[in-house]
């Protein structure tokens, strides 16, 4: 049988169409990768995002004995559940993922890199403010493109930010000050791009479920850790 050439391109056409209008529309066009960072403080976490929209959001503090204590916060926005894992404590709580979460790890993002994506997302970013820039960066940052924005919130507070397109618009770099004052930062330190193991999806086998009791008091004894600079 003859196969006409432009029925083929057609079909290959529309079946590739479909597909990414699926993981669009589904997932939120989310891409799969991992950004590490560094926030000061001993402290650093990293966000893991999964193709099918799922996402695991590590905290850290290096204290002085070495260990490294760790919360991990998981979330299925397709299923609206949470799961939190207190690793040092060897302990799990499993929570109703609120929906405007939910919607808001899955909501589309802008799939072009311009002006207005760059400000459609920096305001999905930071809803209530004032003074908005968005402007597009001439050096990159860990090898991506970037557009620096800024943000007034309240009276005095600013909020200047590098954010990646091809990211999922994330940002690398956070700069917050009070009036004049530099008042703290966090910094991507290491991208890695493609799907999270499904180890990090998972809750160690080891762990034992806890109440809202038990996870609020090991959440408590994590935050109390400080470490000076």
């Amino acid at each position: 049988m003859k196969i006409n050439p432009r029925i083929a391109i057609c079909t290959v056409l529309c079946v590739a169409a479909g597909y990414y209008g699926q993981q669009y529309f589904l997932y939120g066009h989310r891409r799969p990768v991992a950004i590490e960072y560094y926030a000061g403080g001993g402290q650093s976490f990293a966000q893991y995002y999964r193709s099918d929209g799922s996402l695991v959001h590590i905290e850290q503090k290096m204290p002085p004995s070495g260990k490294l204590p760790a919360i991990w916060f998981i979330d299925f926005p397709r299923d609206l559940k949470r799961v939190n894992v207190v690793h040092d404590a060897n302990i799990f709580y499993r929570v109703e993922l609120p929906s405007v979460i939910a919607r808001s790890e899955l909501r589309s993002l802008s799939i072009f890199d311009w002006h207005g994506a760059c400000e459609a997302e920096a305001k999905a970013m930071f809803p209530v403010g004032a003074d908005r820039v968005c402007e597009r960066r001439q050096e990159p940052f860990l090898g991506y493109a970037v557009w620096r924005t800024s943000v007034t919130l309240g009276e005095n507070t600013r909020i200047e930010q590098l954010i990646a397109p091809a990211l999922n618009w994330a940002y690398l770099k956070r700069d917050t000050f009070r009036g004049k004052e530099h008042v703290g930062a966090v910094v991507a330190t290491r991208v890695v791009e493609g799907n999270p193991p499904e180890s990090f999806f998972s809750v160690p086998s080891s762990a034992k479920e806890t109440d809202r009791d038990g996870y609020k008091q090991a959440r408590r004894a994590f935050y109390r850790f400080r470490r000076p600079e």
